[in-house]
């Protein structure tokens, strides 16, 4: 479409099944719009070997491969490694900040987690205070009957 926008395929049929328009450009698109880029994994020369075959297999009508259909060809073949190069970096990119936010969503959870941890420290500590000056008072009322008793 206009701005060459490229979707997976799960998020063309999913936005496009309750929309026309392209979430980037806001273009609205028809069926021939769509154009299929396969991204595939080779290790090796296979889809190299297998775009010349295909290339060279095309004859004109006189039998002779055209210098014209050789270039046309190679031009459809950058523009597909250009989509390609371009969708791949597009998802590393949101990879990419979706991880950031996740790491920052993270690091705010545990700067959480660490204050409610120092408060939690600080209330432990305050109420083991309390509780020994409760155990204190409570030992010096002790003494304090016990040495009534003695004198009755």
């Amino acid at each position: 479409c206009a701005c060459d926008c490229i979707f997976c395929e799960e998020c063309t049929y999913s936005h496009f099944g309750q929309s026309s328009q392209c979430p980037t450009c806001r273009r609205t698109l028809g069926e021939n719009d769509f154009t299929e880029l396969v991204v595939a994994d080779n290790n090796g020369s296979d889809s190299s070997k297998r775009t010349m075959q295909a290339l060279f297999s095309k004859k004109s009508s006189s039998g002779n491969l055209q210098f014209s259909d050789i270039c046309q060809s190679l031009i459809e073949q950058i523009d597909v490694s250009k989509k390609s190069t371009k969708f791949l970096l597009k998802q590393l990119l949101v990879e990419n900040n979706q991880s950031k936010r996740m790491s920052l969503n993270s690091k705010r959870a545990i700067e959480s987690l660490k204050a409610e941890n120092t408060h939690l420290k600080q209330l432990n500590s305050s109420q083991r205070l309390q509780h020994e000056q409760t155990i204190n008072d409570l030992q010096n009322k002790l003494k304090a009957r016990e040495g009534t008793i003695s004198e009755l």
